[in-house]
């Protein structure tokens, strides 16, 4: 479901005209991991699988902010 209008990346990446976060290296054998990363509550430990799934979803969901908040993404989508 990689489309023409979306950002460019690896392990995933956010479709312009649908909004949705595609998570492109994953399946669902990493739903618990997801959710555990997810879950962590600040002065809890976290492993380094753990800070990188969180970064990565920071990342998009940034881009979906960014997309559905400012005024470039409203003139964005309504172009």
């Amino acid at each position: 479901m990689h489309g023409l209008l979306s950002t460019p990346d690896h392990e995933a990446s956010l479709n312009f005209m649908s909004n949705i976060i595609l998570l492109e290296r994953y399946d669902g054998g990493f739903l618990e991991a997801f959710q555990r990363a997810i879950d962590w509550l600040p002065g809890a430990e976290l492993d380094d699988r753990a800070v990188g799934l969180r970064a990565l979803l920071k990342h998009e969901a940034t881009h979906f902010l960014d997309l559905t908040t400012t005024a470039w993404g409203g003139q964005y989508m309504f172009r």
